[in-house]
């Protein structure tokens, strides 16, 4: 049973968030009141750490390995090159899973489950309407990235399996013992690869599903936060222009509207201190990633394999824009409070309340940035500049095979 002081009254906008993070066993705030629940899940938490770091460890041991591998292993640069990008695209996974459970971030979560509480108790229907809104649309983007995540691991499974009926094909043809392929090259530590095939066929497809699970869960997460920055702003501009109604206790309610004020501001700053330098990284990564499936569904003359490329450009284009869009709403959002305050009829008050009413002004009139690394805020322009070097590495990339 869900605890009733916290989780009975689940966020809205971080309810997938938060059962995508007990799935895979990052969620570090209390499921249930059974204590017996709790300890399994503590446990089911660390064997899925533990063994995401394991699949890691296995793919880059493996890696070296085929690096100092001579010419006869028959190992192509292509293998070479795919182990590579899962073992850098793994990695960031994995940071993002340790950064998910450090005090910042649970801090961040504990200040949304908190606010959203007090936010769905007032009697304003706008501010309801508004926040429940942005929920509605919080759950579809996140459902979205999750489908299309688990299509590309479906695609990775299911053209596993034709690669592997293929091999068998070939072999049976012409009575020879190639290799059937796994979807990861991994280091099997000392395992007889044809003896055990079906276990290490079943380890692979779960490695599969686990990264899926685990990249998932790690980026909605962030994005739920944004999006929680730009509901609380906009609900903010609401209670400004609608100041007036509180004649009677104006500066009390001024003050507190600074306070809110203040709290997002520092709930932006912490979110842009925990993932700037990820956002870099997968900002970088995308435009390569997306260039390098684009070639592949250029250059595939299989259709089994045309699954992968597509599904995996749809999500990384989907995630780029989300990532872009969710972050220049908390800019314009910012903003727009300027506005917001000015648009009340501050001047019809007394002195102090209007000087109060400028000096707000002057601080709304300062952005809240998410921003890439230490360079530029993140927008949609940032996005779109991802998807031009992303069409710049496709052409330079396709010219080669002509």
């Amino acid at each position: 049973m869900l605890r009733r002081t916290e989780n009975s009254r689940m966020s809205s906008i971080l309810k997938l968030s938060r059962y995508s993070m007990v799935l895979v066993g990052i969620w570090r705030f209390p499921i249930s009141e059974n204590q017996l629940i709790q300890t399994t899940y503590f446990t089911y938490s660390i064997f899925m750490q533990i063994f995401f770091f394991l699949l890691l460890t296995s793919m880059s041991i493996q890696f070296v390995t085929m690096t100092k591998a001579d010419k006869n292993a028959g190992i192509s640069p292509e293998q070479l090159f795919t182990t590579f990008a899962f073992i850098i695209n793994c990695s960031i996974i994995q940071i993002k899973v340790i950064l998910c459970q450090t005090k910042r971030l649970k801090a961040l979560i504990s200040y949304i489950l908190v606010t959203e509480k007090e936010l769905l108790r007032l009697k304003d229907t706008e501010i309801v309407q508004n926040h429940m809104q942005l929920s509605h649309f919080c759950q579809i983007s996140n459902l979205a990235i999750a489908y299309f995540t688990f299509g590309v691991a479906l695609s990775i499974i299911l053209g596993n399996a034709s690669e592997r009926h293929q091999t068998e094909k070939y072999n049976s043809i012409y009575n020879t013992t190639l290799e059937k392929p796994f979807p990861y090259q991994l280091y099997y530590f000392g395992t007889d690869t044809q003896k055990h095939t079906k276990l290490l066929l079943v380890v692979n497809y779960f490695c599969v599903t686990v990264a899926g699970s685990m990249f998932v869960s790690t980026q909605v997460v962030f994005i739920s936060c944004i999006i929680f920055a730009s509901s609380i702003l906009k609900s903010l501009q609401i209670k400004f222009r609608k100041m007036s109604a509180a004649r009677t206790n104006l500066l009390q309610f001024l003050r507190k509207l600074i306070l809110e004020h203040q709290d997002v501001i520092a709930f932006v700053g912490k979110l842009n201190y925990s993932v700037k330098y990820l956002i870099l990284l997968e900002f970088l990564l995308n435009s390569v990633n997306m260039a390098s499936v684009c070639v592949q569904l250029i250059t595939s003359q299989r259709n089994m394999f045309l699954a992968f490329p597509i599904f995996y450009c749809v999500l990384f284009v989907t995630l780029t824009f989300m990532l872009g869009w969710s972050a220049n709403e908390v800019k314009v959002q910012s903003l727009d409070l300027t506005d917001a305050v000015y648009g009340s009829p501050w001047y019809e008050e007394n002195v102090r309340v209007r000087k109060m009413v400028l000096l707000i002004m002057m601080r709304t009139n300062r952005a809240l940035t998410l921003t890439v690394g230490p360079f530029d805020a993140m927008t949609t322009q940032s996005a779109l500049t991802i998807m031009k070097a992303s069409y710049s590495y496709i052409t330079l990339v396709a010219r080669s095979y002509h």
